[in-house]
């Protein structure tokens, strides 16, 4: 099989898993037990499969070892726990590769297209490297958003080439635009609190903005020291801004009534040394949360991924020293 024609097998193979997924955690929500076990077992028979079928034991990757295909793979959950590492890491070298990608002249390359660059940029979030996320998007050569604005465009094109006439289908597309949301849910790092990809938290999923979680995925990138986001919800406006300054991280909340919210503050705040204030009040000191210093705070703890505050409804402004 060609190399374009394993990656759209692969490309179809995931989204298909993607939709079982999909309705497992679906059903679950909805309360359907039977319905949710049967697509539970799909779900994970079809993780299994996608393994068999694209992994390679003769090369050590998945399909022809293409970002596309190290990113279907991973984003579904299909690589052994034992693999995760050695695949990121292929994802990464490939991301730094010059030359073989699309004529990318300078890394980071791209080397997706409209089906697979939005699972690109979330697996690299979900993996911890939203930076190399930064990188490909402040990137200005072809291909990249950024060659796009370079070239007067002022809306997000289906290719990645600068074409005019019957080659380019359309010069405003949405599958590229995907990034958009990126930049909402692991730049600002505003999203939906209700779980992470493999394990959803079914008491907020399906519910919107119920509960909300703030977790920027970058706060170190000096071409980015602030970032400000509103988002409109069913329950009101949500509102949610980050500035590291070097010597503090600042990280800003507001949650409209009958709403929750969870607040990670990230790296380099660290759990043992830094002092966490909210609106002047103490709430972290001495690697431990201090209880009922601010009314609204309800909780604090400490985790690989940082410092966890949970919150109720209201207005919130964390200073934590770095």
């Amino acid at each position: 099989m060609s190399s374009l024609g394993i990656i759209g097998e692969m490309g179809s193979s995931f989204n298909y898993v993607q939709t079982l997924r999909i309705t497992r955690d679906t059903a679950t929500a909805l309360g359907l037990t039977q319905d949710a076990a049967l697509f539970a077992a799909a779900y994970l028979k079809g993780q299994r499969a996608f393994h068999v079928s694209y992994w390679n034991p003769s090369t050590g990757t998945y399909g022809n070892g293409q970002q596309a295909a190290l990113i279907y793979a991973l984003y579904l959950g299909a690589v052994p726990n034992s693999n995760v590492a050695t695949v990121v890491t292929q994802l990464l070298a490939r991301i730094d590769t010059v030359g073989s990608q699309q004529a990318c002249s300078k890394p980071p390359c791209l080397d997706t297209g409209i089906l697979a660059t939005k699972w690109l940029m979330e697996t690299l979030s979900l993996h911890g490297r939203t930076d190399v996320g930064l990188d490909l998007a402040f990137q200005t050569k072809y291909p990249s958003w950024g060659y796009m604005a370079a070239m007067n465009a002022t809306t997000v094109w289906e290719h990645w080439e600068y074409i005019n006439g019957d080659g380019m289908n359309s010069h405003n597309h949405p599958a590229l635009a995907s990034v958009g949301a990126w930049l909402f849910r692991w730049v600002a790092g505003l999203r939906l609190g209700d779980g992470t990809v493999e394990t959803p938290d079914h008491a907020y999923y399906g519910k919107g903005w119920k509960k909300v979680l703030f977790a920027p995925g970058c706060v170190t990138d000096v071409r980015l020291p602030s970032v400000a986001v509103r988002l409109t919800t069913m329950y009101g406006p949500v509102q949610a801004a980050w500035a590291n300054n070097v010597s503090a991280l600042t990280m800003v909340l507001t949650l409209p009534p009958n709403t929750e919210g969870e607040l990670i503050l990230p790296a380099p705040v660290n759990a043992g040394s830094s002092v966490i204030k909210e609106s002047n009040k103490v709430v972290w000191q001495h690697g431990a949360f201090v209880a009922g210093a601010s009314s609204g705070v309800h909780n604090g703890s400490s985790a690989a991924d940082g410092i966890h505050m949970m919150v109720g409804s209201g207005s919130y402004r964390f200073v934590a020293t770095l």
